[in-house]
């Protein structure tokens, strides 16, 4: 009888080591889990600071040219405290989708300037839009500010808490 007790009490034993090393196993392949998918998630993404503000000073139509089409010119002003890189500017009625007009123009990499400083205006475009997409010359123009990182600027942060919509009236060759 002494000896099916130290059995049982082996049996006991060697199952606790089975479950100890399968917890022990678990926990490895979490942590190199972990490390393996830490390599492709990408450091912290860059944030737009409060205090970036751009600002639309002036705008002016050109209209209809020999072959129909419509333009818009701007002149931007950073009157922020940081430096602005770029800007998506969309133009379009009143709808809350305006499509983009500076598509091939989204940064300011002009002469070797790269931004606009605080304090500084820049002219932008003229951009091409469509005359069918508004009523009665009332358009929207929206900018919304693209700044980079201190640090690293390798990544861009779109400005999202500084957008400007600005309503402009341009001369329509519509009755």
């Amino acid at each position: 009888m002494k000896k099916n007790l130290l059995r049982l009490d082996r049996k006991g034993v060697s199952l606790m080591i089975g479950y100890v090393l399968l917890v022990i196993i678990a926990i490895g392949l979490s942590i190199a889990v972990f490390a393996f998918l830490k390599l492709y998630i990408p450091p912290s993404s860059p944030e737009c600071p409060d205090d970036v503000k751009l600002t639309i000073d002036d705008y002016s139509c050109i209209g209809p040219d020999s072959d129909g089409k419509y333009q818009v010119e701007l002149t931007l002003s950073n009157r922020g405290l940081f430096n602005v890189y770029g800007v998506y500017i969309r133009m379009g009625g009143d709808r809350i989708f305006k499509p983009l007009i500076n598509e091939a123009d989204l940064f300011f990499i002009e002469e070797g300037i790269s931004g606009i400083n605080p304090g500084v205006s820049i002219g932008k475009g003229p951009y091409d839009y469509s005359e069918t997409d508004f009523t009665y010359g009332i358009r929207i123009i929206e900018i919304e500010p693209i700044y980079l990182g201190e640090e690293d600027d390798s990544q861009a942060a779109v400005c999202e808490n500084a957008v400007v919509r600005k309503t402009i009236i341009c001369p329509s060759s519509a009755p």
